[in-house]
């Protein structure tokens, strides 16, 4: 039985808010990777990280995290042939160089999409806005993510760093979504950002509510039921 998730996509409010005051992205951007320690700890890989799959709710700690429909364990990485064929699995804008050459995932994958997602949040594009997905999907293999800062120079240092290393082409240069989170969370403290509740509150505040069933979520750093 599936739980049903009533909230607004953290897609749909990017739809209407470009860019996030720095420390409210630190923040949703610690509990999200709070989430993704926890499915890591269990040895799952989400694989479809990104805006559409994160929602909103007026529930402490004010997101879920959800669709793990194809995520993936680690122990069943040896016999995952589906990036040596050609079959990517995943949204191409959020997916890390090391899967689009076919070399396999690891959880420094859901990293490397929280990077994209923060770069989108701060600066209200994507790191690589190539003309084609073709085009992107090449830049994330062969180019350096730019500097947040040269997008927003409001960025802090701290956390314009962040974003870069989450952005690493190689996986082993990216943090683990763990030690992310407490950096994170350092970040909106330092900033004095809400907690996330309170944003997830502002932001439903301003009109009705999407609503959609989630195939899982995770909340408090919880794992939920998979489909």
């Amino acid at each position: 039985m599936q739980e049903l998730v009533i909230g607004e996509t953290l897609h749909s409010r990017l739809r209407e808010r470009r860019p996030w005051k720095p420390a409210e992205a630190a923040r949703l951007a610690s509990v999200l990777c709070d989430a993704l320690a926890a499915a890591h700890a269990e040895g799952v890989i989400h694989r479809d990280v990104k805006p559409g799959n994160m929602m909103l709710t007026k529930v402490t700690p004010g997101l879920k995290l959800l669709d793990f429909g194809i995520s993936k364990l680690l122990r069943a990485q040896a016999r995952d042939s589906s990036s040596a064929t050609g079959k990517l699995v995943g949204t191409p804008a959020y997916m890390a160089p090391e899967y689009l050459e076919g070399h396999g995932l690891s959880d420094r994958a859901d990293v490397y999409a929280v990077g994209v997602i923060l770069f989108l949040m701060l600066t209200g594009r994507y790191p690589f806005d190539e003309a084609s997905t073709r085009e992107a999907m090449l830049a994330h293999v062969m180019s350096p993510a730019p500097d947040v800062r040269s997008l927003h120079a409001g960025t802090p240092a701290a956390l314009a760093e962040l974003v870069a290393r989450c952005l690493a082409r190689d996986p082993t240069g990216r943090p683990s979504s763990h030690d992310l989170a407490r950096a994170l969370a350092e970040i909106a403290d330092a900033g004095s950002a809400p907690p996330l509740e309170a944003l997830a509150r502002d932001a439903l505040a301003s009109g009705p509510p999407d609503s959609l069933t989630g195939q899982a979520t995770m909340v408090e750093g919880k794992l939920g039921p998979r489909a």
